[in-house]
């Protein structure tokens, strides 16, 4: 079993914290998560990618472990940013990157930012701009009004939280939103809704920003070569052509399974760092 190690980057805001895993020659690989989670839910493709080469995961500003934002109302450069200054701090400046929901929007930014640090980069559940669904459910998302003395952040985010594997948007409880997939084992749902109660309070900064980046600007502007990839089952799946058809440097790759990353077998986990691993080379 490949050990991962975790750590604090400091920057201004005040401390990143990492997960990291593996080493050798090759670039590291910058790992950044969906919202509103932790590097926890990547660790077993942290695990997988280690095998061959170094692997650094981050918590996004206000989820996880790592400080909130310093301002009100951050945009996807601002989370990029902070990557890229905490990724200064340990001296790492030359890598690949992956991107899972909204970091999949930081890793775009970052390989706009700051291209020739960047060797590669993946798209994992990317979207080509922003819906009207969109438009309605980031006004979901801010759940630090919850928290109140009779603790109903705690049933309201299990509820929200295991209601989004069944239904999508997750408010959206009829036969017509169904995903069709079912709910995780209760360990998985378990990790999540801490993961998801840990960032009550400020987790939706980055998540808002991530629901209305405006990708169909944004990824033209990527230069650096590029995997569209998404699960066939994931919610984003619809829009995986047209992040593709954005990126100009890019090849579109589909999961070797139906399942989002979260439902996946270990035997898929390691198919799709297989995957990864052909692409970064």
């Amino acid at each position: 079993m490949i050990t991962i190690k975790r750590g604090f980057a400091d920057i201004a805001e005040g401390q990143m914290h990492f997960r990291r895993a593996g080493g050798g020659a090759k670039r590291p690989f910058v790992m950044l998560h969906g919202s509103p989670e932790s590097s926890a839910a990547l660790v077993r493709v942290i695990r997988a990618m280690a095998a061959t080469r170094p692997v650094i995961a981050f918590d996004t500003l206000g989820q996880g472990d790592s400080a909130p934002p310093a301002v009100a109302d951050p945009e996807m450069g601002y989370f990029a940013d902070a990557v890229i200054r905490a990724l200064d701090g340990l001296g790492v400046t030359n890598y690949d990157l992956y991107g899972f929901h909204t970091g999949a929007r930081i890793a775009t930014e970052i390989g706009i930012a700051v291209p020739r640090r960047v060797g590669k980069i993946i798209l994992d559940g990317m979207s080509d701009g922003v819906n009207e669904m969109y438009r309605e459910y980031v006004h979901t998302l801010d759940n630090s009004h919850l928290v109140d003395q009779e603790g109903s952040q705690f049933i309201k985010t299990f509820n929200k939280t295991r209601d989004s594997y069944l239904f999508w948007p997750p408010y959206r409880r009829d036969v017509a939103h169904w995903r069709g997939l079912g709910l995780p084992h209760a360990q998985v749902l378990h990790d999540r809704v801490m993961d998801t109660l840990k960032a009550v309070r400020f987790g939706h900064k980055a998540y808002q920003a991530a629901i209305l980046y405006p990708s169909e600007k944004r990824l033209p502007l990527l230069r650096v070569p590029t995997m569209a990839t998404c699960a066939p089952k994931d919610t984003p799946w619809a829009y995986l052509e047209g992040v593709a058809r954005l990126t100009k440097n890019s090849v579109k790759k589909p999961y070797p399974f139906e399942r989002p990353m979260g439902q996946a077998s270990d035997e898929e986990i390691t198919a799709l760092a297989r995957m990864f691993d052909d692409f970064l080379g």
